[in-house]
């Protein structure tokens, strides 16, 4: 573990790395009126996850061209950041509020929960990343990720990491680190450059909601608070920062929810639509959950496209999906043990029967109560554990809520549940349509909703249906949600609620999770600094927005789009 002072340096480094290129396609596409400002950080997000997975099929094809490949993405990194930083039409851009905003706070959310990871080690010193304590003794999900990269780098794919083929877990998060081999393969930087990458690929759920809250009309202002509720779920700071890659393809679906449905529809829409929810399937499949709902509603006729825009969707998104599901089924098969898995009950290596024979036959070998039953189950599990007595990250008390926060729906939301007391009432009601888009928050809801039910029926069971089995792209809808329905309360409420979940979280999920272990001053007094930032940077961006036009193309005549934006800027 590398002193404190290298943290900022090192997570720039990479961001910058990762997104540069992304925000400049990004924001020139913002000043052609494609798309709207809140799309940029999310799709420069995107861009760098597309860019990862080319790094991986790079480095399959051979070393050497994976080199190369890094190489030019690198220098493509180096020359987007100067055109972003010379050409003033683009400065002028990255500085609007919905461009800088969700940028800074995911530069500072990812610091933030980077620094509270480094603070506390279990042995005096870290000699690989699960020493930390907000890792330490769970599994190795979040660093199957890292070996399956370095099989790839090193020529010996197929080789087997515990008992599990490399082809059983998405890759897409393996690629964004081939992308960034230089820093991720050298051996001094491997831990921190590894867990700083990922936890930025992880804390792209915060400029999605940012997104997806914009797009239900949400004024800044409201967001903040909104935002501050969500940093402080247990949730959300344990998938962040243990980086198995399950909040990532939750930001990318949120990214072809937003894009799809709420977007001015035409060519890009359906292509960014399309990668996005490719992307999300190469990075962790359990997002399949909420993508079936939102297949289903891209059907209806309210939502219809035409067949030609569904089929440029599907196109898009079979570019990302199919050269994993060929190298699966083709080159190290069968590739399918996550699905037998949650959809079968069968975990066994050893099975090889086809995924559809092993389904029929597990329902054939089932009576009819006993699918019942399971499914029962399944449904009750959203709103407790039966694992009561579980503890995650210590054995003190707090640990049971910490559990009962990162694996049961209900209790992960927190006090974000106040939000609905704005449907107890005709008033609040009436004052929840004038705040937000009603009708599409109404659309979040179904497809979360419907996103449930189909987890519900189609894990085999019983009481399978814990969070982290499920898709966490259902659970960014809700959150985004629940803050649209609290950010109508009053607020005196809404100051009150972050401010009494920001002390439990400090306590149940910093302290008590530090507390006997060996922290470390430096980065200790790095997390105190960052979340101060974070905290004040969420308080300032209301003000910073108040006076600020809509980036990009207008969602109605009052708003200015981005040229006459410019226009006001340089008469300025």
């Amino acid at each position: 573990m590398h002193s404190s002072a290298l943290l900022i340096p090192l997570l720039l480094l990479q961001a910058g790395w990762l997104l540069a290129p992304g925000l400049l396609v990004a924001l020139l596409l913002v000043q052609r009126e494609k798309i709207k400002g809140y799309l940029a950080v999310p799709l420069a997000g995107l861009f760098g996850c597309v860019a990862g997975y080319g790094a991986l099929w790079a480095y399959f094809a051979g070393h050497w061209l994976g080199n190369a490949y890094v190489v030019a993405f690198a220098l493509l990194s180096l020359g987007s950041a100067g055109l972003l930083a010379v050409r003033r039409e683009l400065r002028s851009a990255l500085l609007h509020v919905d461009v800088a905003g969700p940028l800074l706070l995911l530069g500072l959310l990812a610091l933030f929960y980077c620094s509270i990871t480094f603070s506390c080690t279990i042995p005096a010193t870290a000699g690989q990343i699960n020493d930390f304590c907000h890792l330490y003794g769970i599994t190795g999900d979040n660093y199957l990720p890292q070996i399956f990269a370095d099989r790839i780098h090193h020529g010996d794919p197929r080789a087997l990491t515990w008992d599990w083929q490399g082809s059983d877990r998405p890759p897409l998060q393996s690629g964004v680190q081939l992308l960034q081999a230089p820093l991720t393969e050298w051996p001094r930087w491997r831990t921190d450059s590894y867990e700083v990458l990922t936890v930025l690929l992880q804390a792209l759920w915060l400029p999605a909601l940012w997104a997806l809250c914009r797009a239900l009309r949400m004024p800044p202002r409201a967001i903040a608070p909104v935002a501050a509720l969500c940093v402080c779920t247990g949730f959300l700071l344990f998938n962040s920062v243990f980086t198995w890659p399950k909040l990532l393809p939750a930001a990318l679906v949120v990214l072809a929810c937003v894009v799809l449905f709420f977007e001015p529809r035409g060519r890009w829409t359906w292509i960014i639509g399309g990668l996005a929810a490719g992307a999300a399937l190469t990075a962790h499949g359990g997002v399949v959950f909420t993508l079936v709902p939102i297949g289903v509603a891209l059907l209806l006729p309210r939502y219809r496209p035409s067949w030609a825009a569904l089929g440029l969707t599907l196109l898009a998104a079979l570019a990302m999906f199919a050269p994993w599901q060929a190298y699966q089924r083709l080159y190290d098969p069968p590739g399918d043990r996550l699905l037998k898995m949650h959809l079968a009950g069968i975990d066994d290596m050893t099975d090889h029967r086809p995924l559809g024979t092993a389904l029929s036959q597990r329902y054939a070998g089932t009576t009819f109560g006993d699918i019942v039953h399971n499914k029962l189950l399944n449904l009750t599990t959203l709103f407790g554990s039966p694992n009561a007595g579980y503890r995650l990250l210590g054995l003190d008390p707090a640990g049971i809520l910490r559990y009962q926060e990162f694996r049961v729906l209900v209790v992960a939301f927190l006090l974000l549940h106040l939000g609905w007391l704005a449907l107890a009432t005709r008033t609040n009601r009436h004052r929840l349509a004038a705040s937000v888009d009603a009708g599409r928050l109404r659309l979040v809801f179904a497809i979360a909703g419907a996103s449930l039910l189909v987890w519900v029926l189609l894990m085999f069971g019983p009481a399978t249906t814990l969070l982290h089995q499920g898709s966490y792209a259902t659970m960014l809808l809700l959150f985004a949600a629940l803050g649209a329905l609290l950010s109508t309360l009053p607020r005196w409420l809404i100051r009150t609620a972050v401010a009494v979940q920001a002390l439990y979280w400090v306590v149940v999920w910093v302290a008590l999770v530090w507390h006997p272990n060996h922290l470390h001053p430096g980065y200790v007094t790095l997390t105190v600094l960052s979340g101060a930032a974070l905290a004040a940077t969420l308080a300032l961006l209301p003000r910073l927005a108040h006076p600020s036009p809509d980036l990009g193309r207008s969602t109605s005549p009052s708003r200015p789009a981005l040229s006459a934006y410019f226009r006001a800027r340089q008469r300025s």
